[in-house]
């Protein structure tokens, strides 16, 4: 064992060494007053109190050798080689344990009294991490846990964190990398810079939760947001697995659920958000700006769309509000937007029509009523289609229908030799395709035409005889 000894005191204090290469010896003291530094193998199997300072070199290795052993840590202990603590490691009273190697805990590692743990490098545990609420934990490093781990003060993490154990957090700021498949608990805040991917396990957040770039839970994670509980994404959330939202999200940035998600509390979107899955529960949503696609399934008991798009080819269960600045737009045209409930609109709809056949145009279809308060309604003919006169083109289905006449029509890309006028189908409205009606212009040529025939007429009829006979079938 190569040992150097800073201080009065240890410098008093008999060393035992094992020359032979490969072997450890019991670290010399359990109440050193001064620097040890650990340059080869060494051991502790017994209570060792740092006062004045303990460092592990990159060529040692140090390990706290039983559970009955025990590191006490009021200063400072910096490990830039190996430290393997099979027993206790305490840090405590504002001191500070650097970890720069390589950290190995099987059993206790605890941090209180306005202590610092900082890793910059690997730390690896499997027993038992615990920090109190008055501690700092840094991690810019690899943390692998695999036990338990209570960060109940700050952590802030700008490098890799993953946990596969059950993990509480405090404060965390996430600059880094966090994956999880364990039990990854939000106690007091959690802000994401940068990427939490939830692989397995459950994510549980009970206190404020801010997005503010990458948040994927994958089809084997779960997403729980306690009740009364801010959620606030303005990045990118993703959910392939199941969710529960009970409190409040709010969504700025982009939703993408793909999984199952269900929501009893209150959703307000003026980002992003696409539903290719499915979102349940019998909470409200309001889009105040943005856009919805529902590509999937989609039941809330309120849905309101203030502002933005609501667009899809998918289904959705409830009573449907479109506000005076929002509007429907169906995708992946032509495309049917079901909606299982009452739909009521002041905005625009816009329509796309590519076919004379069933199947071939934009369809918005309500089981409920239809009322409509102003607003617009915009209908385009896809290029390469031409419909005849005669032709009925039902875009728009619905058990009743009141306050059509209080919407503006437009029609665009309809061949100038057709007309339109709108069709109460009985259980919808359609596009009815007429004839051209002449323009003003036809109408003169017309009455000019009649007035001429009329004058020739009578000067054939004062010929009398001649009249009759050049008119005559027989």
């Amino acid at each position: 064992m190569n040992v150097k000894t800073l201080g009065q005191l240890l410098a008093s204090i008999p060393l035992f060494c094992i020359p032979a290469v490969g072997h450890t010896v019991q670290i010399s003291h359990p109440t050193p007053d001064g620097l040890i530094s650990v340059s080869s193998d060494d051991f502790n199997s017994e209570f060792f109190n740092i006062y004045k300072g303990l460092e592990v070199l990159a060529s040692g290795t140090l390990t706290n050798n039983i559970e009955s052993s025990i590191f006490n840590n009021t200063s400072q202990l910096n490990n830039s080689g190996i430290l393997n603590n099979n027993g206790r490691l305490i840090n405590q009273y504002s001191a500070t344990l650097t970890n720069s190697g390589t950290l190995n805990s099987t059993n206790t590692l605890l941090s209180y009294g306005n202590s610092t743990l900082n890793n910059t490098s690997i730390l690896n545990n499997s027993g038992r991490l615990y920090s109190d609420s008055d501690s700092v934990f840094i991690n810019n490093g690899l943390l692998s846990t695999s036990g338990t781990m209570n960060a109940n003060g700050l952590l802030m993490n700008s490098g890799t964190i993953n946990s596969s154990g059950d993990s509480s957090i405090g404060i965390l700021v996430n600059n880094g990398t966090l994956t999880t498949s364990g039990t990854l608990i939000n106690q007091q805040h959690f802000t994401n810079n940068n990427t939490l991917i939830v692989t397995g396990g459950t994510f549980a957040n009970y206190a404020p939760l801010i997005n503010n770039a990458v948040l994927t839970t994958e089809i084997n994670g779960r997403l729980k947001n306690g009740n009364g509980i801010s959620l606030d994404n303005r990045g990118t959330l993703t959910n392939l697995g199941p969710a529960e939202i009970g409190g409040v999200l709010t969504n700025s940035g982009i939703v993408n659920n793909s999984g199952s998600m269900l929501s009893y509390a209150t959703i307000t979107n003026s980002g992003i958000w696409n539903n290719s899955g499915q979102l349940a529960g019998v909470g409200s949503y309001l889009q105040t700006a943005g856009q919805t696609t529902v590509n999937g399934e989609f039941a809330q008991a309120s849905i309101k769309i203030d502002g933005g798009s609501l667009s899809g080819t998918g289904r959705i269960t409830g009573n449907v509000v479109i506000g005076s600045e929002g509007y429907v737009e169906l995708g992946l045209s032509p495309g049917t937007l079901t909606i299982r409930g009452d739909f009521a609109s002041s905005g625009d709809l816009l329509f796309n029509l590519s076919g004379a056949d069933a199947g071939a145009n934009d369809l918005l279809t309500i089981t409920g009523k239809g009322s409509f308060s102003g607003g617009s309604v915009q209908i385009n003919f896809l290029t390469g289609f031409q419909p005849v006169a005669g032709n009925t083109l039902k875009f728009l289905s619905a058990n009743t229908t009141t306050g059509w006449e209080t919407l503006s029509l437009t029609v665009n890309g309809l061949d100038s030799g057709l007309g339109w006028t709108m069709a109460d189908t009985g259980s919808g409205m359609g596009l009815s395709i007429t004839a051209a009606v002449p323009e003003p212009e036809t109408y003169a040529m017309l009455f000019f035409g009649l007035a001429l025939m009329g004058a020739v007429v009578r000067r054939r009829r004062r010929a009398g005889q001649v009249w009759q006979q050049e008119f005559s079938f027989a």
